[in-house]
């Protein structure tokens, strides 16, 4: 089952959707995670809908006591250290039961980019590497997996922002280089002007002097 907009959703799951969103706006966050989950059900690849969702776990969570939120997290560790299926719409689920009880769980976020990649879902996995980045600023690996979502997604500016930020802080990161590389040449051919090679050592220049990048 490939992406789908909501637009595409059936008339049921559009009401149930629109109702998480009014719901959402309410703070009755409950109702807008069920709401979504239960439109996930039959169509996991509506993106919409996971954003809805995620925006509806992150008010609830902030809702929660301290001790609620630790049990939570426990919780979350041991579903997401269970056996995992080698069937991507199971590991999707699996993710998405991982984050009903922790939203911020950067395991389970890693989970379901894992499978929405297996499954031709380049929305979410780009989506769920946004979320470990927001999660985990400071991790470099995690900055390079989404800097190569984007770039297969089609967003190579992006990618190559994403590629300096980690080159700032290691210049000689041999991932961040070969992300601007291939960022460079993709953001050269959608220019229409072919000087890849020219493009790529003014990026590698541009953490070391300041420069702006283009």
């Amino acid at each position: 089952m490939p992406e789908i907009a909501a637009s595409a959703l059936d008339g049921r799951q559009r009401t149930l959707v629109e109702n998480a969103r009014v719901a959402l706006e309410r703070r009755s966050y409950a109702y807008a995670v069920e709401a979504c989950t239960q439109v996930l059900r039959d169509a996991p690849g509506c993106l919409a809908v996971r954003r809805l969702l995620r925006q509806a776990q992150l008010g609830q969570w902030r809702q929660r006591s301290r001790l609620a939120r630790g049990a939570r997290v426990l919780v979350a560790w041991l579903i997401y250290l269970s056996p995992v299926s080698r069937d991507p719409h199971r590991r999707s689920r699996g993710a998405e039961r991982v984050l009903r009880w922790h939203p911020n769980h950067v395991g389970g976020w890693l989970q379901l980019a894992g499978a929405a990649e297996a499954l031709t879902w380049p929305g979410t996995v780009v989506f769920a590497l946004e979320a470990v980045r927001e999660i985990a600023p400071g991790n470099l690996g995690h900055a390079l997996a989404l800097g190569r979502a984007l770039l297969a997604h089609g967003q190579p500016e992006r990618a190559l922002a994403l590629a300096n930020d980690v080159l700032a802080q290691r210049l000689l990161d041999p991932g961040a280089q070969e992300l601007v590389r291939a960022a460079s040449v993709a953001l050269t051919m959608a220019r229409g002007h072919w000087d890849p090679a020219g493009s790529f050592r003014a990026q590698l220049r541009a953490p070391a002097t300041g420069e702006p990048v283009a």
